[in-house]
């Protein structure tokens, strides 16, 4: 029956009674999204997400889960009564990995045994990455050490390593996943101290740090990171969920040296960009995208201004939404998004992609006012003072300073 399936539909198919689901891959897609619109994320592969459906036809199902968790999909066709039934048990089960009915025991038991999602208490030393990777991921894959498949490999491209600190285990598994998707080596640790302590023979190239940890805080580890010759150029992304908003995001960046900062809860897709961003800045890596891929991209806004002028809303944001999809990370693209649907009378998601732009550039001036007269037009007076505030730090002259300063004023 999969088989007729999958021809029938051109998709791949994939047997859900043989399957393996690593909890983090799991908990990338809420229960209730998963029972509502039958699908269930399988494993991350080559850095996309595998999603089985009942109906691999949905594309707008396949955006939106892309798009929630900043992965791209690669979507596989599953028996309806098969995929209803494995949702449910999957996300009823507490163990680490939820195993299929026609998983064999061995199998069960090598996978536990050399996961290192089990014993968490008992896991490796924390400067070994210990979070699982794609060959891990795989149902018919054995986790393959760090130390082992690189000495097999010498010529191989230098990876990225991060060090994530973050003491909630769930989330410290999940920004794990994340960064090893896009080919990262994983450094963990669950507090202040033993960060430090890996510092002192590590040298990561990112540090995702948690502001709230045991024995040593986030601020104070940000501080001696900064201050010391070795590691003041390494750049730390912050998240946190006590401490919210832009502004104080700011003060962070302008008073420890933070060079970007996540809320919690975050959507994947933002880490994802946010990471590639810092990681891209450190001239470590080039960009996921090559020279071809952002001439591509550039090529598609040039068409989309065109089409702009002619008033041609739905092509303009058709080549725009092209380009994204070939520079998901740039700020200018998610502006000229804006723009069009504001145009379109479409201006609440035109406020969304301006927001966007502002998460990916924060000196963005023509976002920040842009969205500051948005908000005003739609009548939120609060939002638009918070919004002409952040235009005023980027401002590109003292003459539109001013004028601002007068703005507010006025608003106040």
């Amino acid at each position: 029956a999969l088989k007729a399936l999958a021809i029938k539909s051109g998709f791949p198919y994939q047997d859900l009674t043989n399957i393996v689901i690593p909890k983090p891959v799991l908990e990338l897609i809420p229960f209730e999204i998963s029972r509502r619109q039958l699908i269930l994320p399988l494993r991350i592969e080559e850095g996309h997400l595998l999603l089985a459906m009942a109906n691999p036809h949905e594309r707008q199902t396949i955006e939106e889960i892309g798009f929630a968790t900043g992965l791209p999909i690669k979507p596989h066709i599953a028996l309806h009564a098969q995929l209803a039934t494995a949702i449910i048990e999957a996300h009823c089960s507490s163990e680490n990995y939820y195993f299929g009915p026609g998983v064999s025991e061995k199998n069960r038991r090598v996978t536990i045994e050399q996961s290192p999602l089990t014993n968490e208490r008992e896991s490796p030393p924390t400067n070994q990455a210990v979070v699982p990777d794609s060959a891990a991921m795989s149902s018919t894959s054995q986790p393959v050490s760090r130390d082992e498949s690189s000495s097999t490999n010498p010529t191989k491209t230098k990876r990225n390593t991060v060090l994530v600190v973050e003491d909630e285990p769930r989330i410290q598994q999940l920004i794990g996943a994340v960064l090893e998707s896009m080919q990262c080596d994983v450094l963990l640790a669950s507090g202040g101290l033993e960060a430090l302590q890996l510092l002192q023979n590590q040298e990561p190239d990112l540090i995702v740090l948690d502001a709230m940890l045991p024995e040593v805080h986030g601020f104070d580890i940000c501080q001696k990171v900064k201050q010391s010759k070795r590691f003041k150029n390494t750049p730390i992304l912050m998240i946190s969920a006590v401490y919210r908003g832009w502004r104080i995001a700011e003060d962070m960046k302008a008073n420890y040296k933070i060079d970007d900062f996540l809320e919690k809860p975050f959507h994947v897709k933002e880490l994802r960009a946010k990471v590639q961003r810092l990681l891209n800045d450190k001239n470590l890596e080039p960009p996921r995208k090559g020279p071809a891929d952002t001439s591509a991209a550039a090529h598609f806004i040039q068409e989309a201004i065109h089409a702009l002028r002619d008033q041609d809303y739905e092509r303009a944001l058709e080549k725009l939404r092209q380009a994204e999809e070939l520079a998901p990370t740039s700020a200018k693209v998610q502006f000229a998004i804006g723009q069009v649907l504001d145009r379109g009378e479409k201006s609440f998601q035109g406020m969304y992609h301006y927001e966007r732009a502002i998460e990916l550039d924060p000196s963005m001036y023509e976002a920040a006012q842009s969205l500051a007269v948005l908000y005003q037009t739609k009548g939120f007076k609060r939002k638009a003072i918070e919004m002409w505030e952040r235009a005023l730090l980027c401002a590109p002259s003292s003459d539109i300073r001013e004028d601002i300063k007068q703005h507010l004023v006025d608003i106040l």
